[in-house]
């Protein structure tokens, strides 16, 4: 996902472990998800708004 696009997909988390990693230079992880978990930009998928 990249700053100002649109959510497009809704991911659930049925076992393992999901993280999410951003590169700016840098690489950060930033929020783990273990199941049972619905992954996505809530108001970005919901509203389909571009995301900040």
């Amino acid at each position: 996902m990249r700053e100002g696009s649109v959510e497009r997909i809704l991911c659930f988390v049925f076992e393992g472990v999901q993280i999410a990693c951003f590169n700016n230079g840098k690489e950060y992880a930033v929020p783990f998800s273990c199941p049972p978990f619905l992954a996505c930009i809530p108001d970005s998928f919901l509203n389909q708004n571009p995301t900040d």
